[in-house]
């Protein structure tokens, strides 16, 4: 047993910090990539009714670390970044005076109007109509 004392005596602390600090970077570098493949799925998706669970259930992983990671990442949770995301295509969508607000709400995921209203007034701070007459004035 002393040659495994001397052996464990004889390895660098430095060699093993560096082991460590790679594995850490490893499992970085991997959470990195399943959050940029849900960013995709959401930019491929957010038409459609997305949860948390589903999310979750296609990418093998709980709720609980989504809305983690969406925490640490962007200092919101899910259901607001969805939100926020349909809100910023909606905005652009909204320069197309042919299109009716009804028709962008659904054409980003809101299949309610009103609810489609309440998020847009939230973080715009306007009504998407008033949004819209003030876009396409400029």
């Amino acid at each position: 047993m002393s040659w495994v004392n001397e052996y464990a005596g004889s390895i660098s602390p430095a060699l093993l910090y560096d082991s460590h600090s790679r594995i850490i970077m490893e499992r970085q570098a991997r959470e990195n990539r399943t959050m940029m493949d849900i960013i995709k799925y959401i930019d491929y998706h957010y038409q459609t009714e997305i949860s948390l669970q589903d999310i979750a259930s296609h990418f093998f992983v709980s709720r609980e670390y989504i809305s983690r990671k969406f925490k640490q990442e962007f200092g919101i949770n899910f259901s607001d970044y969805l939100g926020q995301y349909r809100i910023n295509k909606a905005k652009t969508l909204m320069l197309n005076p042919n299109l009716k607000v009804v028709q962008i709400a659904e054409m980003v995921g809101f299949h309610d109007v009103k609810y489609f209203s309440k998020v847009f007034k939230k973080q715009e701070g306007v009504s998407p109509k008033m949004y819209r007459s003030s876009n396409l004035e400029k």
